[in-house]
């Protein structure tokens, strides 16, 4: 089976488009997997259109991650991957995190899933997921003040306090 049978058909493109409007930075296809890119502040009405639209019906969350692009404004991004069960399609949503707040809504109200994975953005990016239940460190030490996966992150000399682990 190869990707092109997962790829969100041109209609249904058409239909995410119309309801977001001039709200889609951009959008495009790569390797069969349609993408739109929007700012964080859209996250949630996105959401709740992609879940509840029959059309549509994105049940399912598959991942979560944050990317940093340093040279860029926004300088971080969250990228979310869903599923539709029904349709047999997927997404790729491309949030930016508004440079002034690190701020975008969690997904935990929708999926359970993506508790650990807003967490580990919040962690490795410093991204903080509004709504979240719980936002803590899971992978470093909790008086970790430094995000070791931001293209800032000193790879040489003090870091940090070292961990007894």
């Amino acid at each position: 089976m190869g990707l092109e049978s997962f790829s969100v058909t041109p209609e249904r493109q058409k239909r995410i488009s119309e309801f977001m409007g001039s709200k889609i930075s951009s959008s495009g296809e790569i390797r069969g997997d349609f993408w739109i890119q929007i700012m964080g502040d859209e996250l949630r009405a996105l959401i709740e259109f992609l879940r509840s639209d029959p059309e549509l019906l994105f049940d399912s969350f598959v991942d979560l991650c944050g990317v940093d692009y340093m040279a860029r404004k926004p300088r971080f991004e969250v990228v979310v991957h869903l599923f539709s069960q029904p349709h047999q399609h997927q997404i790729r949503i491309r949030v930016g995190v508004p440079d002034a707040t690190l701020t975008v809504p969690s997904l935990t109200p929708y999926w359970r899933g993506a508790n650990w994975q807003e967490r580990e953005a919040y962690d490795m990016y410093g991204i903080l997921f509004e709504g979240h239940p719980k936002l803590e460190r899971i992978l470093s030490a909790p008086d970790v003040t430094l995000f070791p996966q931001r293209k800032d992150y000193p790879l040489k000399g003090d870091r940090e306090t070292p961990e007894d682990l």
